[in-house]
């Protein structure tokens, strides 16, 4: 077998590799070693060594032991990472698609639960994961709390209700939960609740705000609560080290060569770097007073998706790259403009330590993957040409995709949050044992046909959630980020393919977004079954209607832009954090030699907003501003702005 199948087939099964001191080194979940594949391993030994050399990755990170722990500050206040700063300004009221919470929610039914069980199985993970006990100070600082009271989950009985009742019992209580704001600088950061429907029928509703946690924190977390719940579990040594070493750590890296090299890549294309798709709005997105987001989803079966995976292997894509890849052609299909950048989550974990892939936060970083849709090229062509540039970009992941973000948005002179509001997100391989990105991972492949939009089967209904379904059914999920248009979520259980669309739904023409979702869905299928539709030009035909839509939305009276202050309806204080995003450390006042920045400004107006609300001010309600000229009466004046 060749150098290249056995790359293939250690990426299968998580097998991470990588040179350190000239030596070849391995990272593996336990049983995912065959003697077969270190039978392979020992004879391609150096020219893996050398292939990884020439590919500079012995200029990599040291795999462990970089970080130090240090247990005398563990409780002091550490800086939040820049994708946790997007997301905290982000809850802010006064921003553009804001004030809501990088949030997941699901609900699970099953014919009983041990309430206090429950209780007493989370409350020790809150005692081993200290990020469970962490808060954001209104200064935007993160901190973690060294002891917090024992969690009660609580639960409500609505078995006597009739079911009329309890239908809209559970209705409004799923929209009270799936999208509230929790307060960042309380705890907890979390919510769960319990519901009593019959005597043998409940219903847990599992809230968690994704400033602490990402998709991996919680699919190990939730292992660990269930094996707690289950009594199969003895209690885990605690960790060595934290979240905030991990992130002191991180921070020292800027000055690597990797990070120089990484930044370097990223800034040399700065200015040829193309924005979102520019999909039909039907609002601009500053009239959006209140976002609610809705959930798309579908799956495919184990045939169908092991088709899709054997052409991966056959042209060298990974999985989540084809599936990226057709996930632009549909958005190309229908945006105005044909080269536009995608952005994409990673699941940033760097080998600073061997405890790092069991820790609990949020490791999430971000790229913006360049899209070229050359129509005079097949969609193999074209695939090929994203998935090269999707490795080129992942070589050079060790810079903050949210710093390079403000960057080209103050280059372009626009808010950072509307260059790239589409995002692609792979958790292909997160539910394993072994920590690889899905985005480099190629995975195996149960069997259903392809799902119907909006279909009710059990995989469709729960889409990446099904993780949780060791505790029962999973009925009901969704997640939210703010200043996001739509998030294109993809996973797999028991060898199907999973997936989903979270969308703010208001944004977009009525119809528009189920129609892409249709197209995309019936472009996975013929990709499976249909060899030609990889040589293939032109692989997404719109209906004519949606032609002729999406030419009438795009005329210039109507444009996703937002460029035009005419028709802007954004106030002050939006506007001033839209600023703040674009450019944080830039100069926002001068008072003598007292400077602030535009973060700085920020930080102080929000606070003085805070305490007006905590005293009770009301929206509409009139507030003096009395102090001579002064940097603070500024403050003091988008502070009052900021509490209505």
């Amino acid at each position: 077998m060749s150098l290249e199948t056995l790359m293939e087939d250690l990426a299968d099964k998580g097998v991470s590799i990588f040179v350190e001191d000239d030596q070849l080194r391995i990272r593996a979940a336990k049983g995912s070693m065959t003697e077969e594949l270190k039978a392979r391993l020992k004879e391609h030994k150096q020219g893996i060594i050398s292939l990884l050399s020439d590919n500079d990755t012995s200029e990599k990170m040291t795999a462990f032991d970089l970080i130090t722990a240090d247990t005398s500050l563990a409780y002091e206040e550490f800086a939040l990472t820049d994708i946790q700063q997007a997301y905290w300004i982000g809850r802010q009221n006064n921003i553009e698609l804001g004030g809501v919470s990088t949030y997941a929610y699901i609900e699970i039914e099953n014919s009983s639960f041990d309430q206090t069980q429950l209780a007493n199985a989370w409350n020790k993970l809150i005692r081993r994961h200290d990020m469970l006990r962490s808060i954001v100070t209104l200064e935007g600082k993160q901190k973690i709390l060294p002891e917090v009271a024992d969690y009660k989950i609580k639960c409500v009985d609505i078995s006597s209700y009739t079911e009329q009742q309890q239908n809209k019992h559970l209705d409004n209580f799923r929209h009270d939960m799936s999208h509230q704001l929790l307060p960042a600088d309380q705890w907890p950061l979390f919510d769960i609740k319990l519901t009593k429907i019959g005597a043998d029928r409940y219903r847990l509703h599992i809230g968690l705000d994704l400033l602490i946690a990402d998709f991996w924190s919680m699919f190990c977390l939730l292992d660990e609560w269930f094996e707690n719940y289950s009594n199969v579990l003895q209690d885990k040594e605690p960790f060595s080290i934290s979240f905030r070493d991990y992130v002191i750590a991180e921070n020292k890296l800027h000055n690597s060569t990797q990070y120089t090299k990484s930044k370097q890549y990223w800034f040399d294309r700065i200015e040829s770097l193309p924005e979102g798709p520019k999909l039909p709005l039907a609002k601009n997105p500053a009239d959006i007073d209140k976002v609610q987001f809705r959930r798309r989803s579908a799956s495919i079966n184990q045939q169908t998706w092991q088709q899709i995976k054997q052409k991966a292997r056959k042209f060298n894509f990974t999985t989540s790259g084809v599936l990226a890849s057709a996930f632009t052609e549909v958005l190309a299909a229908w945006s105005s403009v044909k080269d536009f950048s995608l952005n994409l989550t990673l699941f940033n974990r760097l080998p600073l330590h061997e405890q790092v892939n069991n820790l609990f936060g949020d490791f999430t970083s971000t790229i913006l993957l360049q899209v070229n849709k050359d129509l005079d090229l097949s969609f193999l062509s074209r695939t090929q040409a994203l998935q090269q540039q999707l490795w080129s970009d992942l070589e050079h992941r060790y810079t903050s995709g949210v710093q390079f973000i403000r960057e080209l948005a103050h280059l372009n002179g626009k808010p950072a949050h509307t260059i790239a509001p589409i995002v692609f997100t792979s958790t292909l391989g997160l539910v394993s044992d072994n920590n690889i990105d899905p985005l480099l991972s190629k995975q195996a492949s149960s069997n259903q046909e392809l799902s119907a939009p909006n279909s009710q089967s059990e995989l469709s209904n729960f889409g990446v959630w099904h993780k949780f379904d060791q505790f029962g059914q999973v009925v009901y999920g969704i997640s939210q980020t703010p200043q996001v248009w739509l998030d294109h979520q993809v996973a797999e259980k028991n060898g199907c393919l999973i997936f989903n669309w979270d969308s703010v739904d208001e944004l977009f023409p009525e119809g528009l977004l189920d129609d892409m979702f249709a197209a995309y869905c019936e472009l996975l299928e013929s990709l499976a079954k249909d060899d030609s539709m990889w040589e293939t030009k032109q692989v997404i035909a719109p209906p004519k209607e949606q032609t002729q839509r999406k030419q009438a939305i795009n005329m210039p009276a109507v444009n996703n832009d937002s460029d035009s202050a005419a028709t802007s309806k954004q106030l002050l204080q939006q506007l001033f954090a839209e600023q703040c995003a674009v450019q944080g450390n830039a100069i926002a006042l001068v008072q003598g030699e007292h400077q602030l920045s535009y973060q700085e400004l920020f930080l102080v107006s929000n606070r003085i907003g805070h305490f007006l609300r905590s005293e009770g001010a009301q929206s509409n309600e009139l507030i003096a501003v009395v102090m001579d000229k002064h940097w603070q009466q500024v403050a003091g004046v988008l502070g009052v702005l900021n509490s209505g």
